[in-house]
């Protein structure tokens, strides 16, 4: 399917940033400290090649490049994980209006590209991934940030 097309389906609805994101809301497996250090873990794991993990199984080294600027590491403590959609923008999406499971799931996606390895231009390459996780997930843009979306996806 076309990006811009599934631009189009994504709901467009005008989002209430007085909607207080209740970090209690977004739930993890096990306490937060832990699912974080777990989470950043699976990602670097994930995204990296020839990972080297220390006696605690936290990745050490490997290599990894930043889908956002391109720029190689060898180490893991160069990289921070991110959200592509971040927590407070999918609340006021809709993600306020969910089931505790939701919430998790999105939370903790390992599958779609939510959860990213970055370092500190890839304009379509984000704009592509931020559409697939609203679209999966349900939720909505507003004007502006369709727009925007519709002008970086065109020149695509």
């Amino acid at each position: 399917m076309k990006l811009t097309t599934a631009l189009a389906i994504v709901p467009l609805a005008v989002l209430s940033l007085a909607a207080p994101l209740e970090q209690r809301a977004l739930p993890t497996p096990v306490s937060a400290a832990t699912a974080r250090t777990y989470l950043s873990q699976s990602v670097l794991k994930r995204d990296g090649t020839n990972v080297v993990t220390g006696s605690n199984c936290a990745a050490t080294s490997g290599h990894w490049v930043s889908p956002y600027d391109n720029v190689p590491t060898t180490l893991a403590s160069d990289l921070d994980i991110d959200h592509l959609v971040p927590l407070k923008e999918a609340w006021v999406s809709g993600a306020r209006y969910w089931t505790t499971a939701q919430r998790q799931a999105f939370a903790n996606d390992l599958i779609r590209p939510q959860l990213v390895a970055v370092t500190d231009d890839y304009r379509c390459t984000y704009a592509r991934a931020w559409v697939q996780v609203k679209r999966h997930y349900n939720l909505s843009v507003d004007s502006a940030e369709k727009a925007a979306l519709t002008s970086i996806l065109n020149g695509c």
